[in-house]
């Protein structure tokens, strides 16, 4: 009040979100009594909790008006799980790292990676605020491909493959290091925790690593030190390994390991990415990272 609401009460409920009506009510025929009922303020959300809702809202209706169905549907069965794991109305960026070594080719000319780029697309319309994928792809080499979204992600898997130069053996470590050094600014070696700084402005959110491929790789122990540095870091990695489970031990034995500072990793294998349905997929990719996300705020990585 010190600071001055001239329209008084009104003016400073107004700007904590409670509706104030502009008639006043019937005074009471009466003294009040215990039987009356006493009048209820409205409940109000946290002002940033509000404008996630309001741009979920828009988002669905934008989605709805320029024609795209397939992804609403999908944008919805996503948040059917992420509000059964308590993310309904969470943060984070998202990134797809995509192996395009020369075993992957059937799956990308027969659209199987493009419809799991579309799902994982609307798992960042759900969590991004900037409504975008980044894509890393990666076979021998890794490149940034810039960001997914309405505006280009019809066939745009298809296209990313057509271009990439990669080359055609399966390094998980190349990927890893672009996407430690996009993120947490650098892809170095770390014994320490990346803490937010607070002088330097808004804390950035989490970062969600969808990583999908169909082979093992060929610098296991590159791919196990991104893993353990990043374990100091707001950084989650997503695990999809498409063909027999027994040709990726190596990502089995990881997920099972717990980082050096967080277990931030996260693990799932599938002989046909067609075969799950979109609820199960989102189940999976979910399985692991609330988990993560409660840690990684313990300790003061993300807020």
């Amino acid at each position: 009040m010190g600071q001055g609401y001239a329209s008084g009460l009104a003016g400073l409920a107004t700007d904590f979100g409670v509706a104030v009506s502009d008639e006043q009510p019937p005074a009471p025929a009466g003294p009040w009594s215990p039987s009356q009922a006493a009048p209820s303020l409205p409940a109000s959300s946290p002002p940033s909790s509000r404008l996630k809702k309001r741009r979920l809202i828009s988002m669905e209706k934008r989605l709805a008006d320029e024609g795209h169905g397939e992804l609403l549907s999908y944008t919805r069965k996503a948040a059917v799980s992420l509000e059964k794991h308590g993310l309904g109305e969470h943060t984070a960026r998202v990134a797809l790292c995509l192996d395009m070594s020369a075993s992957m080719s059937d799956l990308y000319e027969s659209g199987q990676i493009q419809a799991l780029a579309e799902r994982v697309l609307a798992l960042a319309l759900r969590f991004d605020d900037n409504g975008e994928v980044d894509v890393f792809p990666f076979a021998t080499f890794a490149e940034e491909a810039g960001g997914m979204g309405l505006a280009d992600y019809r066939g745009r898997t298809g296209v990313l493959h057509q271009e990439a130069d990669v080359g055609g053996s399966t390094d998980y470590g190349e990927a890893m290091r672009l996407v430690r050094g996009r993120y947490a600014g650098s892809a170095d070696l770390r014994s320490a925790p990346l803490l937010p700084d607070a002088d330097a402005g808004a804390v950035e959110p989490p970062v969600f690593v969808m990583f999908v491929t169909d082979g093992a790789t060929s610098g296991p122990e590159a791919a196990l030190e991104h893993v353990r540095s990043s374990s100091y870091e707001p950084v989650f990695w997503q695990f999809m390994a498409i063909g027999e489970p027994d040709e990726f031990e190596f990502l089995a034995e990881l997920s099972a390991r717990p980082g050096p500072y967080l277990d931030n990793i996260g693990f799932f294998s599938v002989r046909d990415p067609g075969e799950l349905t979109d609820e199960q997929l989102y189940d999976l990719l979910l399985a692991r990272y609330p988990r993560w996300l409660a840690a990684a705020r313990g300790r003061g990585l993300t807020p």
